[in-house]
């Protein structure tokens, strides 16, 4: 399982698109909110993100969108290309992991589609961080946000809702440096702020998700190992 906590877009020195619409500012592509996009005025766009040092970058997540093709370009501080990702016809959620870039200075993301306004949220560049030995069966259980009430008449006022995972995360047998590392990746977000996660990293088909840690941290200190415990709930 793999999490991205840290997105380095957030820490960007200047971010702007072209055929921008003032309605959806840019800076949606990190919103708290999958859903909360940034929108262009024409069916492309390039959004252009600088920083002032250098980044790591090893994966790339892409969240809700109208795209029928985007591509990420990553550069170094003289304009030099990295690594060129293409995603063709991408799913709503998509990720790519690619090898470690520690000299990153720019991205360049060009975003396509048949629609009349193409538009994009969620979007997350970062080193992920690889969590170990994780405890099976691994149980999900599946949250109906459907709201409705019966009167006492019978009837039925419904509101249709949503279907959202939510799960423990166990983490056995860490050494003193994976559990520093997990510590340090959920304190990037603590409890209520959303990332990725990936619960099948090898699988493409299974699509990675959106959420946020649904509770506190513990550990438990057996001989020279650390187990870790905490909850993730999917968001949108």
């Amino acid at each position: 399982m793999r999490i991205l906590t840290k997105n380095i877009i957030e820490d960007n020195s200047s971010i702007v698109m072209t055929n921008a619409d003032a309605n959806y500012p840019v800076e949606a592509l990190y919103s708290n909110m999958l859903e909360e996009i940034t929108q262009a005025s024409a069916g492309s766009t390039l959004i252009t993100v600088g920083f002032a040092a250098d980044q790591s970058v090893d994966s790339i997540f892409l969240g809700y969108h109208n795209a029928s093709s985007i591509t990420v370009v990553l550069l170094d501080q003289v304009d030099v290309i990295l690594h060129t990702e293409v995603f063709s016809f991408p799913l709503q959620r998509a990720r790519k992991y690619i090898t470690l870039l520690t000299n990153v200075r720019k991205i360049e993301i060009t975003i396509n589609s048949s629609a009349g306004n193409v538009f994009i949220g969620g979007v997350m560049c970062g080193k992920y961080t690889q969590c170990n030995n994780i405890s099976s069966p691994f149980n999900i259980d599946y949250l109906n946000t459907s709201v409705f009430e019966q009167t006492d008449g019978g009837q039925v006022l419904f509101r249709e809702g949503l279907r959202l995972a939510a799960f423990n995360i166990v983490l056995n047998k860490n050494t003193d440096a994976q559990h520093d590392t997990f510590v340090a990746a959920y304190d990037q977000v603590l409890s209520g702020k959303t990332f990725w996660l990936d619960r099948n990293e090898d699988r493409e088909l299974r699509l990675p998700m959106f959420g946020f840690f649904n509770g506190d941290l513990s550990t438990s200190e057996g001989n020279e190992f650390i187990d870790i415990t905490t909850s993730f709930k999917e968001a949108r």
